[in-house]
């Protein structure tokens, strides 16, 4: 049963693999508000980048959702070899994956909020208080489980010797290289890890497709 659904899965799969790190390296580059965490600094960033900020949203949302099904592939590949740990690292993944996708509700309320310019003071407090309120706190913690989960997945892939060496290794460090880059602002590096991970998935594929 499992491999008749990873057969007839396979192109959603596939499309989430390789799709989702391409969506999400597609909305860090055209955010201009990347690497900002102070709430006024990301107001600032986006006047007059009202536009692009738009576009880059919904490449965001497209990698959240392609997450679920690369995740899944991840589980699917891994299967009976380390189950603890796919299932461990499945989930944790993706309810950090969906509570991305609940964070980025801030991006269309700071490109509406200066729409007509500078925002006041006013605004920019009402911003802060959105940004900081428990709800989005929360999110921001939940989200925090994406990057464990795809540890955890990594892990099982170096133990059970289904990837290559290499791309295990992509796996566990790739995600707190990109926090850590993003918190430092350093796009150059959060690319690569991106564009890395797009060739860690693609091996992926091998095992996916393979009987177990």
């Amino acid at each position: 049963m499992s491999m008749t659904f990873r057969r007839r899965s396979f192109p959603l799969l596939a499309a989430g693999l390789i799709g989702y790190p391409i969506c999400i390296l597609a909305y860090w580059c055209l955010n201009p508000a990347y690497g900002l965490l102070d709430s006024a600094a990301i107001l600032r960033a986006n006047v007059g980048h009202e536009r692009i900020a738009t576009i880059a949203t919904p490449f965001a949302l497209a990698g959240c959702l392609l997450s679920i099904p690369a995740t899944l592939a991840a589980m699917l590949a891994i299967g009976d070899e380390s189950p603890k740990l796919a299932i461990i690292g499945g989930a944790m993944s993706v309810v950090g994956w969906v509570a991305v996708f609940g964070t980025l509700v801030l991006d269309p309320v700071a490109v509406q909020i200066v729409a007509h310019g500078s925002p006041s003071q006013e605004l920019t407090d009402a911003f802060s208080r959105i940004a900081t309120s428990p709800t989005i706190i929360g999110l921001n913690s939940l989200a925090a489980l994406h990057l464990i989960g795809g540890i955890l997945l990594g892990v099982a892939f170096w133990r059970t010797r289904l990837v290559p060496r290499w791309a295990a290794a992509i796996f566990i460090v790739g995600g707190p290289i990109h926090f850590a880059s993003n918190i430092a602002g350093i796009l150059a590096v959060d690319s690569v890890t991106w564009i890395a991970l797009v060739a860690a998935n693609l091996t992926i594929l091998r095992p996916l497709r393979s009987p177990q």
